[in-house]
């Protein structure tokens, strides 16, 4: 029940630890379904009051107490979101107050990474919300979306995944690791991955052989070019070139991948 001496406490007292115990009393009455209906009109007033709290630490207090309630009004939700970061991550995760646009409309107005790493590993995250998140091209917010199985990823998804992230080892981990993706994408990230994911996505998807033989032989031709050509001198370059054909390995595909790397040295000696 909700008294008297509750309500002159939170407007008169001054410390925000009392006014903290005073409004978990009040949502623990409200989450438990303790009140008249009269009383829980006046906790949502109460509600109201705290989140003009200029103590962040009240605010916090009201979002983790509501954050799993669906009765609670949607303003008061939607102002806890767009709250502080340290009082909104409880709402932005957890609470189904929020309706799918309104999270969409939060992803696409903030800034702050940690917003949308907790909006990033909500129970059920639809595609049009995770194309949102996509958007703001923060590696640790869409590598957590990935981890998260909840979270609806398409092929359209995961194609942009694979373009903008091409080169961020843990993405592509955590996408070899959710598995349900389709062949032709899974042969895109097999040549992304390293050797223990390759061998993963091989087992995982029946990759064709011929499909890992020309990633084997594209990663050895990388590494040729992009870690020791650079640091050769003149010499060495051309011994490397005629050690390469004489074994068979300088293919077209080297010599126009060199020339693409604008390694011209080699692209010429080759």
């Amino acid at each position: 029940m909700i008294s008297r001496e509750d309500i002159q406490m939170l407007v008169r007292e001054p410390s925000a630890a009392h006014r903290s115990r005073i409004a978990e009393k009040i949502c623990s009455g409200f989450n438990m379904g303790q009140f008249s209906e009269a009383e829980n009109r006046l906790a949502t007033e109460i509600f109201r009051l705290l989140l003009k709290d200029t103590e962040a630490k009240v605010r916090r207090v009201l979002a983790d107490q509501l954050k799993a309630n669906m009765h609670v009004p949607h303003d008061i939700v939607w102002t806890l979101a767009n709250d502080k970061t340290e009082v909104a991550l409880p709402i932005l995760q957890h609470s189904y107050v929020l309706s799918e646009e309104d999270l969409i409309a939060i992803v696409k107005a903030t800034r702050e990474a940690a917003k949308l790493k907790a909006i990033a590993m909500r129970d059920s995250i639809s595609k049009p919300l995770g194309q949102a998140l996509i958007a703001k091209k923060e590696p640790d917010v869409v590598q957590l979306l990935v981890a998260n199985k909840s979270a609806s990823l398409g092929e359209e998804e995961v194609d942009a995944i694979l373009t903008l992230y091409a080169t961020e080892p843990q993405i592509l981990e955590e996408l070899v690791y959710r598995g349900g993706l389709n062949h032709a994408v899974a042969e895109r990230l097999f040549y992304k991955v390293s050797g223990s994911m390759k061998r993963q996505l091989t087992k995982k998807y029946k990759l064709g052989k011929e499909v890992v033989e020309e990633a084997t032989t594209e990663a050895r031709e990388t590494t040729v070019l992009e870690f020791l050509s650079p640091w050769m001198s003149q010499p060495d370059i051309t011994h490397l070139v005629d050690e390469m054909h004489a074994a068979k390995r300088l293919s077209d595909s080297v010599i126009i991948r060199s020339l693409c790397i604008g390694d011209i040295r080699f692209f010429e000696t080759a």
